[in-house]
């Protein structure tokens, strides 16, 4: 072999090895940017998170609360503006709304097991309606939904949840890679409903066209009573559960406009088997839903304008909060 056929060679089983070295490099590189990245739009989460239920819970002070508020979007109004505070001043105690659009038992519990993993609470209040029981499309589909955690900073006690609950599994490698964080294109948006920023002080002009469309979407047109079972049987863990740690449970159904009162059925079913879990623990049930309910107090369908809540507050919840529940 001449020496020039031999340094050929040599290079061409180097060649390899360099590429590889070079790969590397460009591998090593781009990881490195993808962490600065990432650790930018964590930064931005705490910087701009506000409302996002995933994010107040990683950022809410090491404290025992007074008051925990669970439920769908009608629990939230609580907590637009000012009201939190408000409900803070009448009840003379510390109150974390913790509430979901859209959630149904399994986002409820969902939130609340996070919570209590770093914080606890004296009592949960929890803002019932029946439709949360329902359907899957307000429980497993809900936590199933990347828009829950592109506010969520990055806490190493959130993955363990994420696990816990099926739905939410896929959400994973999601949340673990800052996926849903970098590719949050409300990033710099403040952290806020449209219906805070813009239905909370409206008053709601009623409109039997909307109000139908409202109640196909909230309620089925035949109960899934296998679907219904399943999450009362959630619903009974979760009272069992608060009772195992010594946490009250107060279950309050707000208040509805008449004319969606008398479009429900089922209500008083419903209403005795939440009250006949409660009572199994001595924890109290209280329906609001026939008061403080004129239309002037609604801004749209179903949720409680500014006014309402103030009406609310003031008039009814408040006193039974600072009762404990009790009549």
């Amino acid at each position: 072999m001449s020496g020039k056929t031999g340094q050929n060679a040599i290079a061409e089983r180097a060649a390899p090895s360099v590429n590889r070295h070079r790969w590397s490099i460009f591998v090593l590189i781009g990881l490195v940017l993808y962490l600065l990245v990432y650790l930018l739009s964590n930064q931005i989460v705490h910087e701009y998170g506000q409302r996002n239920r995933l994010f107040m819970v990683a950022t809410a002070p090491r404290q025992t609360y007074d008051f925990v508020i669970l439920g769908a979007s009608h629990a939230m109004p609580l907590g637009f503006e000012d009201m939190n505070a408000r409900l803070e001043g009448a009840t003379k105690s510390s109150v974390l709304n913790l509430s979901i659009e859209g959630g149904g038992i399994v986002p409820a519990r969902f939130i609340l097991d996070y919570f209590l993993a770093g914080h606890s609470t004296k009592t949960v209040v929890y803002i019932l309606d029946s439709f949360a029981l329902y359907s899957s499309q307000w429980n497993e589909v809900r936590i199933d939904d990347p828009k829950l955690l592109k506010r969520a900073p990055f806490d190493p006690a959130l993955p363990p949840f994420l696990w816990k609950y099926r739905a939410a599994r896929e959400l994973l490698p999601g949340y673990l890679s800052g996926f849903y964080q970098i590719n949050n294109q409300d990033r710099f948006e403040p952290d806020v409903s449209d219906m805070e920023r813009n239905e909370f002080r409206r008053v709601y002009r009623a409109n039997p066209y909307l109000d139908r469309q409202r109640f196909a979407y909230l309620y089925p047109g035949a109960l899934d009573r296998a679907a219904f079972d399943r999450y009362l049987a959630s619903f009974r863990e979760l009272a069992t559960e608060l009772n195992g740690r010594g946490i009250r449970l107060i279950v309050i159904k707000p208040p509805l406009p008449g004319r969606v009162l008398s479009a429900l059925t089922g209500e008083d079913d419903f209403n005795a088997q939440i009250r006949s879990i409660l009572s199994e623990h001595g924890f109290e049930f209280r329906d609001f839903s026939g008061f403080a309910n004129d239309d002037a107090y609604f801004f749209d369908t179903d949720h409680l304008n500014r006014a309402g809540v103030i009406n609310f507050v003031d008039n009814y919840l408040a006193d039974v909060l600072r009762n404990g529940g009790h009549e």
